[in-house]
């Protein structure tokens, strides 16, 4: 988490594994992260899949990806990082 508030997307990724599998967080940390890489200037790995929420829980898993996506795109990379 302290990764993803200080503005690296790569982390909104690692954040769904602390959650358990198919869980509303761990589906919407998941369906968030291509948009997230997206405003990084990034694509999602090839590899990556997004998952279809348990019948019923669509609009709780959008509400959730949306509260992700509002709180990356409030982050302003630290300029007191060289790399970044």
């Amino acid at each position: 988490m302290a990764a993803f508030e200080r503005g690296d997307a790569v982390s909104a990724f690692n954040i769904k594994d602390t959650f358990p599998y198919g869980s509303l967080d761990y589906t919407a940390w998941n369906n968030a992260y291509p948009d997230i890489t997206l405003k990084d200037g990034r694509n999602p790995p090839a590899d990556y899949v997004i998952m279809k929420p348990d019948a019923g829980k669509e609009i709780v898993v959008l509400a959730k990806e949306q509260e992700i996506l509002r709180l990356f795109n409030h982050i302003e990379p630290p300029t007191i990082f060289p790399w970044r």
